[in-house]
């Protein structure tokens, strides 16, 4: 009678863990061969926007933008135009404001230009600022307009919207050049995380080389000492809530790894990756969202025995322990995330998959550890002092909601930014698309691992 009792309480407890518990709902998919969202961004529970590509059907390649304005339904349009604009990452600090990095090819002259984006809409309609000299693939926020643009050779400062000087950091004469994120911690801290693959000649990781480190500026980035640093390990992100607590992702030779640390670095909690339920462990971490120091979601993905990709979305309540969230299947690789709060989160990827999580309160976890980067304690300067944008607008004339770019700046033939020469032509290979894709993310774009 005991042990049925027990049981029952057991069963009960199971029950109601899953009734307060939030849902995730399929919202979008287009099962279609290499086709994939490559990042989305929420401004609002009711407002996000994802960028991706997909064949057009003549052995070439287009982008597309997913918008959804109601949290529910999404619309698919299609990024028409001379220039090929390929997005690496999107970012929404706040309800109006986001950002996006990336490249765009003229299809005539294939030169290639870096660029960064802002819109103050929500993603309705983006701007275009003009080009950088560096290829970057990262947005490390701290508020609505001041980052850094990471995930290339230098990090280039935006600051009140503009872009200043790029630089490298450096500790004792050495260059880390490969820095993939950073996070602020009041004015002047700031962590940044260094790694690099080895790659083969087509571009594909092959190997970690030993440039793993963790860096930490006092003075806003001039100079700087190693937490760690010359590691064989690939930290692809961080999070500091605090001078002294924060978290890193990342990847080394034995499989990808989360670290809490809670004396600024001196030591590491490794927190374990559970067996999912229907899937091997991830072979990949490929994106997360930290809310706090006790709150956060990280999204895995890898490939079964069978070949097939699949994704895994951990759930952290504690500080220290992931669980499994229960998903109606694990299907495709997703590999991007966004949660404009801790009741709603999007997760993407792979066949333009888009999956919705809706939360309630029991999925809310405080922290007395105040948020780093208030959203809206950047100075409100975008569309007034950034000179030479330009609007990404719907395109009336078409009649079909594709969106086209309008006149040159990025795009144009002039202007700084990295070009590369090729053969004339109007149309891009699914070849050409995706040597670029994977230059700029590093090697994952629609392999889904």
């Amino acid at each position: 009678m005991k042990r049925l009792s027990l049981t029952l309480i057991v069963v009960v407890l199971a029950m109601a863990r899953t009734a307060l518990g939030g849902t995730w709902t399929n919202q979008f998919q287009q099962m279609t061969s290499d086709t994939s969202i490559i990042s989305i961004a929420a401004a609002t529970e009711s407002k996000a926007v994802a960028f991706g590509g997909e064949p057009d059907g003549q052995g070439n390649s287009k982008m597309v933008w997913l918008r959804t304005s109601d949290g529910k339904t999404w619309q698919k349009q299609d990024v028409t135009g001379q220039e090929m604009l390929i997005l690496s990452h999107l970012a929404c600090p706040s309800e109006t404001r986001c950002w996006a990095v990336g490249m765009s090819i003229n299809m005539q002259t294939m030169g290639i230009k870096n660029l960064l984006m802002g819109s103050v809409n929500g993603g309705e309609i983006w701007f275009k600022a003009p080009p950088l000299n560096y290829s970057i693939s990262r947005l490390a926020i701290r508020d609505e307009t001041n980052m850094w643009l990471v995930g290339g050779s230098v990090v280039v400062p935006v600051v009140d919207g503009k872009s200043k000087t790029a630089f490298v950091p450096k500790i004792e004469g050495e260059p880390f050049k490969t820095i993939l994120d950073a996070a602020f911690v009041g004015e002047n801290t700031v962590f940044a995380v260094n790694g690099e693959s080895q790659q083969d000649d087509n571009g594909e990781d092959i190997g970690i080389l030993p440039k793993g480190a963790l860096l930490r500026s006092d003075d806003g980035g001039t100079n700087w000492v190693a937490v760690f640093r010359d590691r064989q390990e690939k930290p692809t992100r961080v999070r500091f809530f605090t001078q002294k607590t924060g978290f890193i992702m990342g990847e080394a030779a034995q499989g990808p790894f989360l670290r809490r640390t809670d004396d600024g670095g001196a030591t590491w909690l490794d927190i374990t990756l559970p067996t999912p339920a229907s899937v091997p462990v991830p072979s990949s971490l490929d994106d997360m969202v930290i809310f706090n120091s006790m709150a956060g979601l990280f999204l895995g993905s890898g490939k079964d025995g069978n070949g097939q990709t699949y994704h895994v979305v951990y759930r952290m309540k504690d500080g220290h322990t992931l669980l499994e969230e229960p998903l109606p299947d694990n299907k495709l690789a997703l590999f991007a995330i966004t949660c404009p709060s801790q009741k709603v989160c999007w997760i993407a990827g792979e066949n333009f998959s888009i999956w919705r999580f809706e939360g309630t309160d029991a999925d809310v976890v405080s922290d007395d550890t105040p948020l780093i980067g208030d959203p809206g304690g950047g100075t409100d300067l975008i569309g007034t002092d950034l000179v030479g944008l330009e609007a990404v607008i719907p395109d009336q004339a078409a009649g079909d909601g594709s969106l086209s770019v309008e006149g040159g700046g990025v795009g144009s033939s002039g202007g700084g930014g990295c070009a590369s020469g090729g053969p004339a032509g109007g149309g891009s290979s699914l070849l050409i698309l995706a040597l670029a894709l994977l230059f700029m993310s590093h090697g994952r774009w629609l392999r889904g691992v």
